[in-house]
């Protein structure tokens, strides 16, 4: 069984593609398919709070108050902000490795489960909720507990130490009252 069809188990209805990437070029261009497609699969989860935070995080990138950047100094996929200069606005970043691409195939739920967690801090950007404590400190326990929402639909998939521990950290997901601060991005302006 290869890793397309471990994809297919969590994403049904997703598509995928043979592509071999040659250059620098082409590893960016098949990450940046990948995160897109792996966006499109959250934002139609049958958890509805899995699909809020996927369409939430797909409007903030589409309105480009959030850009995806392939660089390999990460050691994971990451989000952070930009500081501005004078006059301008901060810019959200989500940073993925291009060897992300490869963990996809070879461990897909920590692939996806990294989308996640940096997806919600992008949108936690998006409403204010990054700056300051103890505002940081929920948006992390926020990002965590969105990824283990996403862990318990897997109950019979092998997870690693970290996933083991984050199910034990957050049992409840997101459902969690004090967590679950929902707050819809709503119509933007680019």
């Amino acid at each position: 069984m290869g890793y397309k069809d471990d994809l297919r188990k969590i994403f049904p209805t997703a598509e995928f593609h043979d592509e071999q990437p040659v250059s620098e070029t082409d590893v960016a261009t098949t990450l940046e398919r990948l995160y897109t497609a792996t966006v499109a699969s959250v934002a139609s989860h049958p958890n509805k709070m899995l699909a809020t935070l996927g369409k939430n995080l797909w409007s903030v990138m589409h309105h480009r108050h959030v850009a995806l950047v392939m660089h390999d100094g990460f050691p994971s996929m990451s989000f952070f902000v930009a500081a501005p200069r004078r006059g301008e606005r901060a810019q959200g970043m989500i940073v993925a490795p291009g060897p992300w691409v490869a963990l996809m195939k070879s461990q897909p739920l920590v692939a996806i489960g990294a989308v996640i967690f940096a997806g919600s801090q992008a949108v936690d950007f998006y409403n204010d909720r990054l700056i300051g404590e103890p505002t940081r400190e929920r948006a992390i326990q926020r990002a965590l507990a969105y990824e283990a929402e996403f862990l318990k639909g897997f109950p019979d998939y092998p997870l690693s130490d970290y996933q083991k521990g984050l199910l034990k950290m957050h049992p409840e997901g997101i459902t969690a009252a004090h967590l679950y601060d929902y707050r819809p991005v709503g119509s933007m302006v680019s």
